[in-house]
């Protein structure tokens, strides 16, 4: 077995999903130590709401690195992100939270076969590539915005 496939100690039950996960993003390419990042996340569950500050102790490495895994996993499919609401209750039930989290969901990679993983990593990936080009058109329109609120507080008396 390849060294590189090995994967170290994670923090969650959900072992399994870990080490698929970590396989399958290292087979796209991905750095040893960012598919590491995205296996402890793994290891929380299909659903995962950990923050990236305990994914980075686990990892030993920093939180940026933690936050392009994330960004990387996105691009690719492997994964599917959406912030919460203040007081919205997290997975687990322990209560509502103070602050928002990320809500992280990832391919049930262990359940599905290698076609439907396929599909589901097509579909969440033409869903971020769609949520970037909209940020993108909002970052192009904002000077114009800008411009045209400047324009209309000019003509008030």
């Amino acid at each position: 077995m390849n060294p590189l496939y090995f994967l170290p100690p994670v923090p969650g039950v959900h072992r399994r999903e870990a080490l698929f996960v970590f396989r399958f993003a290292l087979q796209e390419q991905m750095s040893w130590k960012r598919a590491h990042c995205l296996a402890i996340a793994a290891s929380y569950g299909q659903k995962s709401w950990v923050f990236q500050g305990t994914v980075a102790k686990w990892a030993k490495c920093s939180v940026r690195t933690v936050q392009r895994a994330f960004n990387e996993a996105k691009i690719l499919g492997i994964i599917y992100s959406r912030r919460s609401r203040q007081g919205e209750v997290p997975p687990n039930g322990r209560g509502p939270l103070k602050c928002g989290y990320a809500l992280r969901t990832f391919t049930a990679w262990g359940l599905r076969s290698a076609r439907r993983i396929g599909a589901i990593c097509a579909r969440y990936a033409e869903a971020d590539r769609c949520r970037r080009m909209r940020a993108a058109e909002n970052a192009r329109e904002k000077p114009d915005i800008a411009a045209a609120i400047a324009d209309f507080r000019a003509m008030r008396p």
